[in-house]
């Protein structure tokens, strides 16, 4: 998810179970299959406790600062850090400003004339051996048309618990020969192997009715396969949140999220639903870019989503007050979060990677500077 705009903005695969009328206890009444489907999608957090081997201490990622790193997405091992890079600097890039000293080049990035705004997916790993984490991974070549990376802008990603299948938004600046925009889907046969042809989702989730003005991105895609997402129009300065239940192989039409109608004209974005799917989470910016983090809950999987609330945070603002920050990423436990945020106090706002120990339903503490 990109936080502001320059004429852009920048599933976890599970059966439903399904209990069977013998499945009651004695005396009890039978529960039907519909019902049972409402009840939940088998899902849920992964106990499990925060990792103490220094991945998440203060300047354990060696992580530019000087660039445009945004989109992050935790893996549900914790053990990979995704997210989209550029060697602009964060106002460069998002139109607050032009022509500063250009960042960091990570490995693989693809510059030069007409390329500036070209960012590229990467990720860091955690290796054990040496208790550190890698240095950045380009995750496609930008050469070759069959890999994630291109010659456009590839952000906003998504993947499953196996890490082989992601989820991700291209734009290509109108420029016919770098193809559609849109959001992609990609395979791969396990999480080290390279990306396989990314191809369109359909309709109004790939790229039908996206345009530099309104466009639609950062899938999540939950656990029964519905697609959660948010629609940018820059025209009116608004961004909405929308959902896709899933129906046979592809989505009904993405409509309003349920929940969502007495919010108005804000700017809501980048949605992640916990893993039962009874919590949602997502952005509301103001005009400055302050970022706050709502949260709406559901009592079964077939309700509307209600009981719209602000989670309390502690130590996300920089200096100057603002919290202008990012995309919330989780791994499969839900007791830490990770994020992106942005220090308005300095020049270009250098990109800060931050940790944050606290779960969906409740609050999250100050966070620890990673990089």
């Amino acid at each position: 998810m990109n936080i502001l705009v320059k004429g852009f903005v920048f599933g976890l695969l599970a059966c439903i179970i399904v209990i069977h009328f013998s499945c009651a206890k004695s005396g009890e009444e039978p529960i039907s299959p519909a019902a049972a489907q409402c009840a939940g999608n088998g899902q849920g957090p992964v106990n499990s406790a925060i990792p103490t081997d220094g991945r998440f201490a203060a300047a354990s990622i060696a992580m530019p600062v000087d660039g445009y790193t945004d989109s992050i997405f935790i893996n549900s091992l914790g053990d990979r850090i995704y997210f989209t890079h550029s060697y602009l600097t964060a106002t460069d890039f998002v139109g607050l400003t032009f022509g500063m000293a250009t960042g960091t080049q990570l490995s693989g990035h693809t510059i030069g004339a007409g390329l500036d705004y070209n960012s590229d997916l990467y990720y860091i790993q955690w290796i054990a051996s040496s208790s550190s984490w890698s240095t950045p991974i380009n995750a496609g070549s930008a050469f070759d048309g069959s890999q994630v990376n291109s010659l456009g802008n590839e952000c906003c990603m998504w993947l499953d618990d196996s890490e082989t299948e992601i989820i991700f938004y291209r734009d290509t600046f109108n420029i016919p020969a770098l193809g559609p925009r849109g959001n992609f889907m990609a395979i791969r046969v396990n999480r080290d192997a390279p990306w396989g042809a990314p191809t369109l989702l359909p309709g109004d989730y790939g790229s039908s009715n996206q345009s530099t003005s309104t466009y639609r991105h950062d899938i999540h895609k939950t656990a029964s396969g519905d697609l959660y997402l948010w629609e940018s129009n820059t025209t009116a300065g608004t961004a909405t949140l929308l959902y896709g239940k899933k129906s046979g192989s592809s989505w009904d039409v993405p409509v309003l999220l349920s929940g969502m109608e007495s919010m108005g004209a804000q700017h809501n974005t980048q949605p992640w639903v916990s893993r039962d799917e009874l919590t949602l989470l997502f952005n509301t910016r103001g005009p400055s870019g302050d970022t706050s983090l709502r949260k709406m809950t559901r009592p079964d999987i077939c309700s509307s989503w209600e009981n719209l609330t602000t989670i309390p945070i502690t130590g996300f603002s920089d200096p100057s007050g603002l919290a202008v920050w990012g995309e919330p990423t989780f791994n499969r436990s839900e007791n830490y979060m990770l994020f992106i945020r942005f220090d308005t106090t300095s020049s270009g706002w250098p990109v800060q990677m931050m940790f944050s120990p606290g779960t969906p339903g409740t609050s999250f503490a100050t966070p620890t500077l990673l990089n």
